[in-house]
């Protein structure tokens, strides 16, 4: 991504979008590297039953998706209108899930 947007940045205005729930675990040491500056944990687009105690939810269970889907209406609400979106991992797990809805 970052090559793309050394290439295009003249002529594309980027806009990140970061997830909006923080992962409450700590990043394996070889990840640290990766997180942007002045973060110490990563960020998910979806929630895990391990975060939370006592919900009773399976292990196999993610929750969360319509609080992301409702964030990422407010940011395009705020920060847009955009002409395209780009996404990797589970940002484009939600964004074709948010795509499918709209």
């Amino acid at each position: 991504m970052r090559h793309f947007r050394q290439v295009f940045n003249e002529v594309i205005d980027f806009v990140i979008i970061d997830a909006p729930f923080e992962c409450p675990d700590e990043p394996l040491r070889e990840l640290q590297r990766f997180l942007a500056e002045g973060r110490t944990h990563f960020r998910s687009w979806l929630k895990f039953p391990t975060w939370e105690k006592g919900l009773g939810l399976s292990p196999d269970v993610v929750y969360g998706l319509e609080d992301a889907v409702q964030y990422l209406v407010e940011k395009m609400k705020t920060e847009g209108p955009f002409d395209g979106m780009m996404s990797f991992s589970q940002g484009g797990i939600i964004l074709r899930h948010f795509h499918r809805i709209t």
